[in-house]
């Protein structure tokens, strides 16, 4: 059994860590948060030792880092460098949530440290576990001159805006906040970028055109926008449509438990690592930096 803490348990994403430690067969030693919203805790582990100020949770890890396996980070965004930096620094593996850095030159200073410490840095890249987006990668990795169009929508109300998520300097805006993943993924199907143009970039939409290996143009659009959702008469608040050579596939179910997935691989040392996790950060920065 390996001993977790968990950074940022009041979070959205934080309830699907401590399931997949529960599902693993694991135990949950501390958890730490800002917000008092975290009775979810009690669904999944009632013995946990919680902490509202970071200094305790942090003479928490000094006493007992010989006990705990795994820093599990949930924080905001431009919080992950920070919590990584003290999780290797005690001599803990970390597991961060997407996206795993702000900044290229965090991702650089990271992979320094993860070799200095000689511990395990393991992003969640949930995407690549799902069947369906397995078996299209399986079918176009050796193809070429592929036309692709990205339609990734999901709606966001008028909190988002307000809270950390909304700030692009805190959250790295819509293209990493959002869209980490969706690059993720083509990159995992099409290979390095070679070119990127961004049409528009705004607080609530972002699009663009990326020319990847072997000639594959993606036209892509990432929109938080509630009109967006109604053209293609969905009732659910996200809608993510893929089509290749005007072939329609749309993924946006059946992504349940793949954090699940993802803790067994990490736990069998096969989780995805920072220079996984590397070329969508590189190609979220080229489309933050591009002058429109």
């Amino acid at each position: 059994m390996k001993n977790f803490v968990v950074v940022g348990a009041a979070g959205y994403i934080a309830p699907k860590h401590l399931d997949a430690i529960k599902k693993t067969n694991n135990n949950l030693l501390a958890a730490f948060d800002i917000a008092e919203n975290v009775g979810i805790i009690d669904s999944f582990f009632q013995n946990s030792k919680f902490f509202f100020k970071f200094n305790e949770f942090r003479n928490f890890l000094s006493k007992n880092k010989k006990k705990i396996d795994y820093l599990v980070i949930c924080a905001p965004n431009y919080l992950h460098f920070f919590y990584i930096c003290v999780g290797i620094k005690y001599n803990l593996n970390i597991i961060c949530e997407k996206p795993i850095v702000l900044k290229i030159s965090e991702i650089e200073k990271i992979k320094k440290l993860q070799k200095n410490y000689n511990k395990k840095i393991f992003c969640i890249l949930q995407l690549r576990l799902n069947r369906n987006l397995k078996k299209i990668k399986n079918n176009i990795k050796t193809k070429s001159n592929l036309k692709v169009n990205v339609q990734y929508i999901t709606f966001r109300g008028e909190w988002f805006f307000k809270s950390w998520k909304g700030n692009s300097k805190k959250s790295g805006g819509i293209a990493v906040n959002i869209g980490i993943h969706l690059f993720d993924l083509l990159w995992w199907f099409f290979g390095n970028a070679k070119t990127i143009v961004v049409y528009n970039r705004g607080n609530k939409s972002v699009s663009g055109r990326i020319e990847f290996d072997r000639n594959n143009i993606v036209n892509w659009n990432i929109s938080l926008k509630k009109e967006d959702l109604i053209k293609y008469k969905t009732k659910n608040n996200f809608y993510r449509l893929l089509e290749i050579n005007r072939k329609k596939i749309e993924f946006s179910d059946k992504f349940r438990d793949l954090h699940h997935e993802s803790y067994k691989m990490i736990l069998k040392n096969k989780g995805f690592t920072i220079f996984d996790a590397e070329p969508s950060l590189r190609i979220c920065d080229q489309i933050n930096k591009f002058k429109i």
